[in-house]
């Protein structure tokens, strides 16, 4: 499992006017700082590079790096809220037909407990509508909108799943899962989980 105090890189690669580092994490906690590596591939020193997040319906400059006699470049970013995060790095003075990176999705987890679910609600309908079955993969949670995408991460495994119904209705506990993501990741009882809402 990820370390917490662990720096975790983002990356991504391709045949994109900048290329990100394909090897790196994408994975981090709430309150720790992920670092964006990766090259300009004409390789000459000096060019300067802007690692921006989207927030808002915007994107935003977050931080700044010059290249390297290799054309490499690292930056870093503390995101401020868990989710499922997008960044992208781009030239400061690109040529008209440069595009930035690919936007790649940093998951920004954060910690709560869960519980699950299954026998004896099977047959029913859930809150968001669906017949509840040991096939249904989702969370329930008591105030994320039906269709609410959130990544849940536990003992090194992870999915990515959507709001599917109401719940948990326990104190001290804030997604209940199904069935089905329980198999998944390996979960039983009551824990803590790590989830990007």
């Amino acid at each position: 499992d990820l370390g917490e105090g662990d720096e975790v890189r983002i990356s991504a690669s391709g045949g994109e006017p900048i290329d990100l580092d394909s090897r790196d994490n994408r994975q981090i906690y709430l309150g720790r700082t992920a670092t964006v590596r990766g090259v300009v591939p004409s390789q000459r020193p000096g060019r300067e590079v802007v690692l921006e997040a989207y927030s808002r319906g915007r994107w935003v400059e977050v931080d700044r790096d010059i290249t390297d006699e290799n054309g490499q470049f690292s930056m870093t970013w503390k995101p401020g809220y868990a989710g499922h995060r997008y960044v992208r790095v781009r030239r400061t003075n690109p040529a008209s037909t440069e595009s930035p990176s690919g936007i790649r999705t940093l998951y920004v987890y954060r910690k709560r407990v869960a519980s699950w679910y299954g026998p004896g609600f099977y047959g029913n309908r859930t809150a968001c509508g669906q017949t509840f079955t040991s096939r249904l993969m989702g969370v329930a949670h008591r105030s994320l909108p039906c269709g609410y995408i959130v990544t849940i991460r536990y003992n090194g495994r992870y999915r990515t799943v959507p709001v599917v119904d109401r719940g948990p209705y326990v104190r001290g506990r804030d997604f209940d899962l199904t069935e089905a993501l329980r198999n998944y990741l390996g979960f039983d009882g009551v824990d803590t989980v790590r989830a990007t809402a």
